[in-house]
């Protein structure tokens, strides 16, 4: 073998592993970028697409048309095979260059090799501009074909039919789950993320609050209550609690680009007021980025997304809704109140809002503790839920029921006065006449909470109660006679 074959011998493997090593960068590069996926705009995916066409084919890494092609089929398999080749396809156009009058001497193999791996951006071939109306007309779909979809329904498929409180969509969707702190809101997010997974079900539990105790004392013992050891959970649960804020892009592309592989179908995020960075809740800005960030993960990874969120501290019962901005909830597709019960360790879920499904009513769990005490949120069989239904209070007087608050009050502060106390009267004497029971239990503090409110209001109001406290007293009412 002559000195020409070695060198040639040398040369082939030489630009072999340069082609190796380059589709090895080019598929590291891609991986560490957000994919063109919804809720990303249509032209803003296409131009993504494009641009990293461009960047394969180019002065970046140079690869070859099959191997760009490849590459980017897998990245942005959002899109239909044939677009990715057409995207490819245009940045490899050769370009007409103008001819110089002088003739240029013929570039060694070396020179070309180095020319071919470092073009200059003005060298590249410029892609064509894609023609989206035609692609938009290719999506259109009549009312039949829309209707052949996958239609939503709900992950938690044990429980009886119309009395699902976990919403599924094709394109993704989101929820809020709202309760007071104490009121295992967390141990039901454990509890439906086993559930889930013995469904085979990828389930992300975003535990800003408490990562800890989620991963060390919670989790443990809800996965042996459902028989499953922590390593059955491998590859189908995971724990994150970095910092994360979900109102920016970046932070979103980001856990998007982190949990590619996973590809969740359920995620929870325990509480969803500590993703929002430094930003007020109450503000409506932020309720709306919120929302908008809930959505852009529902639907890059097709997933339901469940935001933990607490209540204001005067709202409890039915009442609650979540801290901050109201615009949460009206843009949210489920919302679920959760509320315990400590004298029977009972979790009552009730299903305020459902866009696709029944809602208004109510699904139990219970606080069944392990040996060292750590709570373990587990299921009440639905045949033992009509026990423990509460039923509204209603005072009647009697000729009628009494329906409105001011009516009920005004009828109490009458019993009051006719069984002799003629001295200011407080909510909680209210509350104990009207409910029968006290503040210390779930229905007497909504109705102290709501009896408070109500005598904030203008007495021009509906429903204002301010003309019937005592002048200069906080929450006292007047002695009523029932003659006046």
């Amino acid at each position: 073998m002559n000195n020409g074959d070695l060198a040639g011998d040398f040369n082939a493997g030489a630009a072999e592993n340069s082609a190796v090593s380059r589709r090895a960068a080019a598929q590291s590069y891609l991986n560490g970028i957000p994919k063109p996926r919804p809720p990303m705009g249509r032209s803003m995916r296409e131009a993504h697409c494009h641009t990293r066409a461009r960047e394969l084919a180019g002065y970046r890494f140079g690869l070859d048309e099959q191997t760009t092609c490849e590459l980017l089929e897998k990245w942005a398999a959002d899109f239909p095979p044939g677009e990715v080749k057409y995207f490819v396809h245009q940045a490899y156009l050769p370009i007409d260059f103008e001819e110089d009058d002088e003739e240029e001497a013929e570039p060694s193999a070396s020179q070309a090799t180095a020319t071919v791996i470092q073009l200059r951006p003005q060298q590249q071939a410029q892609p064509q501009p894609l023609d989206r109306v035609a692609l938009w007309k290719t999506q259109r779909r009549t009312p039949a074909e829309g209707a052949t979809g996958t239609k939503p329904d709900y992950l938690d498929q044990r429980r009886p039919e119309g009395q699902r409180i976990l919403p599924r969509s094709p394109s993704g969707c989101i929820a809020e789950w709202i309760g007071h702190w104490g009121h295992h809101k967390t141990g039901a997010a454990i509890a439906e993320a086993c559930e889930a997974v013995a469904l085979s079900r990828r389930v992300l539990i975003i535990a800003l609050e408490d990562g800890d105790g989620v991963e060390t004392l919670r989790l443990p013992p809800a996965a042996a209550h459902r028989g499953m050891t922590l390593e059955d959970l491998a590859g189908k649960l995971e724990v994150w609690r970095e910092p994360f804020d979900i109102t920016r892009e970046q932070d979103r592309n980001d856990l998007i680009a982190t949990f590619d592989d996973f590809d969740p179908d359920l995620i929870f995020i325990d509480v969803a007021t500590l993703a929002i960075g430094d930003r007020s809740p109450s503000a409506d800005v932020t309720g709306i980025a919120m929302t908008l960030g809930l959505n852009h993960l529902a639907s890059a990874f097709k997933a339901t997304v469940v935001a933990l969120k607490h209540p204001p501290d005067s709202l409890t019962g039915t009442d609650m809704r979540a801290l901050g901005s109201t615009l949460q909830g009206g843009l949210i597709y489920s919302t679920v109140l959760w509320m315990y019960d400590e004298k029977s360790a009972t979790l009552r879920g009730h299903v305020a809002k459902a866009k696709n499904g029944p809602a208004g009513f109510d699904v139990f769990m219970r606080n069944q503790p392990a040996a060292d005490g750590t709570p373990v949120i587990v299921d009440v069989p639905p045949e033992e839920w009509g026990k423990l239904t509460r039923k509204p209070v209603v005072t009647e007087t009697a000729d009628q029921p009494v329906d409105d608050l001011r009516e009920k009050v005004v009828a109490a502060l009458k019993a009051i006065y006719a069984a002799g106390n003629h001295k200011p009267i407080s909510v909680p004497e209210l509350v104990k006449q009207i409910a029968g029971c006290s503040e210390q239990t779930q229905a007497g503090k909504t109705l102290g909470n709501k009896i408070r409110r109500a005598t904030k209001r203008s007495r021009r109001r509906k429903g204002s109660l301010a003309d019937l406290t005592w002048p200069g007293g906080e929450y006292l009412f007047k002695p009523y006679d029932a003659k006046e």
